[in-house]
């Protein structure tokens, strides 16, 4: 990118000049110094002050933009995928210039799916979408298998093929490499029905057999296991699973369960009663915290841990 020449202050103050000129000629050239300026900054105003852009101004964008694909920076890419969407240049051509170019950025081609429902081109992005997908799937790093998965999520749509095959997909061939954010987002998106039970049935035996199986010393390794099944049996409202999960869990593991996982089964289970007003300090019924953790051999912070999950001391 050329960052030499006209000075910032001058690009915005042609590009809002160009807003009101009424010759295509000199809104061109305008259009023209501002992209070879190279001023990101200045250049990501243009759907802002331009639109709607003319055919030749879009066709000038859009080769500016494909010679910023071929950069190496990512940021610079998708900045140009999101530049040629929102100055309206044609699907065809972002398609085309997308399959020279490859980006794996989520937010870059959500926004470019988004711009393409509804269009005949539709079909065509979803190919190659889920291609890049695949791609994504059969790296190594875990950050990219994970975008694989959320591009998958992205691309469903109906519940009887789509959900369907992720769900067998993510909670079967792939459950052993399922992170918490892809379980999060797909419990959010897929609707309710036989999808959603088959994922929630195969990831909470998952995770129960690994709890099973595993010593109390390895209590905090768990602790993402118990997470997912306390997440999953809630989304699908299973109160009487949950219940026996969370007996199993405190059985096995008592005190030791890390406290995060005990906060959730407080905040599922224990039903708020009102507080009795104190004057002063952390007394109940004329004793302090002290007092009672002496009667009781246990330590204060265990009293104030009972006490906020209701229970009578």
């Amino acid at each position: 990118m050329n960052t030499e020449a006209v000075a910032p202050f001058q690009l915005h103050r042609d590009l809002e000049r160009a807003r009101v000129v009424g010759e295509e000629e000199e809104r061109i050239s305008i259009l023209t110094t501002t992209l070879e300026s190279g001023n990101l900054a200045v250049i990501r105003r243009i759907p802002e002050l331009l639109l709607p852009l003319s055919d030749a101004e879009k066709m000038i964008v859009a080769q500016w933009a494909k010679d910023l694909t071929e950069d190496q920076e990512v940021s610079h890419r998708d900045f140009a995928f999101h530049l040629m969407v929102n100055c309206g240049v044609p699907k065809a051509t972002i398609l085309q210039i997308l399959e020279q170019n490859k980006t794996f950025s989520r937010g870059a081609l959500e926004h470019i799916q988004r711009s393409f429902q509804g269009e005949d081109a539709i079909c065509q992005l979803d190919d190659y979408l889920h291609g890049v997908a695949d791609h994504l799937l059969c790296q190594t790093r875990i950050p990219s298998r994970d975008r694989g998965r959320h591009m998958l999520i992205t691309l469903a749509r109906t519940e009887t093929d789509d959900w369907q095959s992720l769900a067998v997909r993510f909670s079967q061939r792939e459950i052993s490499d399922l992170r918490q954010k892809v379980i999060e987002r797909f419990l959010a998106e897929c609707p309710e029905g036989a999808a959603l039970e088959h994922f929630v049935d195969n990831v909470v035996k998952m995770c129960l057999d690994c709890i099973r199986q595993s010593v109390k010393e390895d209590v905090h390794k768990e602790a993402t296991h118990m997470h997912w099944v306390i997440t999953c049996l809630k989304r699908v409202n299973r109160s009487v699973e949950l219940s026996q999960a969370v007996s199993l869990l405190q059985l096995k593991f008592g005190m030791a369960l890390p406290s995060s996982v005990r906060l959730r089964i407080q905040d599922q289970f224990t039903v708020s009663r009102p507080r009795t007003p104190v004057s002063r300090g952390p007394h109940w019924h004329g004793e302090s915290i002290a007092q009672i953790a002496e009667r009781l051999g246990i330590s204060k912070s265990e009293v104030r841990r009972r006490k906020q999950a209701g229970e009578v001391l």
